[in-house]
């Protein structure tokens, strides 16, 4: 029968680093990281510590991994304690793989997601002061974190008491959670595993690479900044670049921020130059994007590469990050040591960024991308028969709405496309536009300046309210999807996902009304890439997964393995298993092969 334990690590140095020149405690990837201390928690008063000055320390922390093989293990924050086991044990160990590891701080969030908590600090001490109030080790527990000692005492009593109230959370908050919600927090579970493995294998950088797109970015900027006469510091500083817009060059501001002062950030500059037609703004804009991507992605590369003594990045994966579910990545430990660089939010068009990632000799990335989620998650939800019978007949969904706007044949659209006929690809890509920005309520003015600010697009609010109603007649369900989504969220108090992930409202405000649409539909873009890292992983051990950005996942995989061999497997993959609602469109996933993420070949 399987049983229930709850395990902790206490892990060294301590202090973080010798002077605090890192967190290495933190860090299970690190050479001068290591294992101080073990515990287990279980049913019927069971417990269990060892520590590292026992004789017999490896051979007994393997022993009672191999114990809890099979067993429901859960931990506070399961990626790091995890890892941790890896680092002793290995990153394939049989035992580590067939625990069915489990999350309080995950299940925290399910049962808590909440306008009200979006600031909630999900830290174990905060756990147990909010759902264990009565604990009888609670004083002892909170008395413990306040004083910290490193000596053997006190790590043996923290150990106990974490695990204790880790087991004793985790029967409280299992108690709490709705039924339905059960299955969506599992499959989050079993991504935990994979998380673990790809944050300890890390991400290998090419410093030649990283230094070219230095060289590049740079000298891009230079030769913009000497075309017009300034200094680099002018682009860093809002205010010098404030006097530089507005007094010198004598342009009018778009905004004030709420100091009173003309706005300089991004989106403004780009509708100042295009109202002056001035061409300095747009120059001055690349010079601005080319020093971002190195403060961000180069300058994060180097620091990363000198604070880990290695080629290899470690960001720290973070599940459930966003209220709506998605993952993110931190490129800093305690918000000083750089670890890694944001994954999630990888340039799209700083392709030499990606070109620095590569995989290590012996193997190659597997990139998989849903195709067009939100949108189809869209028309699951909307029951929108246009939009579902396009996707479920193989169209062009952007062609469709190109024919709503201009009224040109849907062939027409597709033949000229793929031929490049100039007129026809901007049409198209004015479909393709209204499309991805149209979905959650957008008004015509709105609609405009997302044209410009995201897509360099410049249309009129006349043709903005053409593109909005043509988008509402095409795809009359959506509005409906709208209304009722908001219905729903005041009735039941919440707004749910495919895998009953829940966000509750405080208010139906216009905000609280945007987060009941928009939550269904980017919760379940968080589950349905959950699923997938779930179901992968379990089919392919030999996979390990990297990263997630936007709606794609990065595997590294040996260069003996055929990458068709995973395509088969997901376009067979019946998606309706998982989901407790009858889905009524597939989800495929677009895949290429390469050896870095900046070169890879469609499958």
């Amino acid at each position: 029968m399987n049983k229930t334990y709850a395990l902790d690590t206490e892990t060294g140095p301590y202090p973080m680093a010798p002077g605090d020149i890192g967190a290495w405690a933190l860090e299970p990837y690190r050479p001068e990281f290591y294992v101080k201390m073990l515990g287990i928690a279980g049913p019927d008063g069971y417990g269990k510590t060892i520590h590292m000055s026992g004789d017999n320390f490896d051979n007994d922390f393997e022993t009672e991994i191999e114990f809890l093989s099979g067993h429901e293990v859960v931990c506070h924050n399961a990626i790091f304690d995890i890892a941790v086991c890896m680092r002793k044990l290995g990153l394939d160990h049989p035992a580590i793989a067939g625990i069915k590891w489990r999350d309080t701080s995950l299940l925290a969030k399910w049962l808590n997601n909440s306008q009200d908590s979006e600031r909630f600090r999900y830290s174990l001490r905060n756990c147990v002061e909010k759902w264990l109030p009565d604990s009888n080790e609670k004083e002892e527990f909170l008395a413990i974190k306040d004083n910290i000692q490193d000596d053997y005492s006190y790590w043996l009593t923290r150990v106990v008491k974490d695990c204790n109230l880790t087991l004793e959370l985790h029967e409280i908050l299992a108690n709490l959670l709705p039924a339905p919600q059960w299955q969506g927090y599992i499959i989050e579970c079993k991504c935990l595993y994979p998380l673990a493995k790809g944050w300890m294998t890390g991400i290998e950088v090419d410093p030649d690479v990283v230094y070219e797109a230095r060289i590049t970015y740079q000298a891009k900027a230079n030769k913009i900044l000497r075309d017009l006469n300034i200094k680099e510091p002018v682009l860093r500083s809002p205010v010098k670049l404030g006097k530089l817009l507005f007094e010198e060059w004598g342009l009018e501001p778009i905004s004030h921020t709420a100091t009173g002062k003309p706005s300089t950030c991004a989106d403004d500059l780009k509708m100042i130059g295009a109202r002056s037609e001035d061409p300095r703004i747009l120059k001055l804009l690349e010079a601005k994007q080319a020093l971002t991507v190195i403060s961000k992605y180069v300058n994060g590369f180097d620091k990363s590469i000198a604070y880990l003594n290695d080629t290899r990045i470690h960001p720290n994966p973070r599940l459930f990050n966003g209220y709506t579910g998605r993952m993110s990545y931190s490129s800093k430990l305690m918000k000083k040591f750089q670890v890694g660089i944001a994954l999630h939010q990888l340039p799209r068009k700083a392709k030499l960024i990606k070109h620095a990632l590569i995989a290590p000799a012996g193997s190659k990335f597997l990139y998989m991308d849903f195709a067009a989620q939100e949108l189809r998650i869209m028309a699951q939800f909307s029951h929108d028969k246009n939009m579902l019978d396009a996707f479920n007949a193989g169209k062009d969904l952007h062609a469709v709405m190109t024919e709503s706007i201009y009224g040109t044949s849907y062939e027409t659209i597709v033949a000229g496309n793929t031929d490049g006929i100039p007129e026809i690809v901007d049409q198209r890509n004015c479909g393709k536009l209204t499309n991805l920005s149209s979905m959650y309520r957008i008004g015509a003015k709105s609609l405009q300046a997302k044209f410009f600010t995201q897509y360099d697009k410049l249309i009129n609010l006349r043709e903005a309210t053409h593109f909005l109603n043509s988008y509402k007649k095409a795809f009359r369900g959506i509005p409906a999807y709208w209304q009722s989504a908001i219905n729903i969220a005041k009735h039941t108090g919440y707004a749910t996902s495919l895998s009953n992930r829940q966000f509750k409202l405080k208010a139906t405000d216009w905000k609280g009304e945007s987060s009941a649409i928009n939550f269904p539909i980017q919760g379940s873009g968080a589950d349905l890439s959950e699923l997938a890292i779930a179901l992968i992983s379990e089919r392919f051990p030999e996979m390990t997964f990297l990263i997630q950005v936007h709606d794609s996942l990065t595997w590294q995989i040996p260069d003996d393995m055929n990458p068709l061999t995973v395509k088969i497997f997901i376009d067979n993959i019946s998606w309706n298993k998982y989901f407790q609602t009858e889905l009524k469109i597939n989800f495929p996933l677009d895949f290429a092969y390469g050896e870095s993420l900046g070169n890879l070949e469609a499958l």
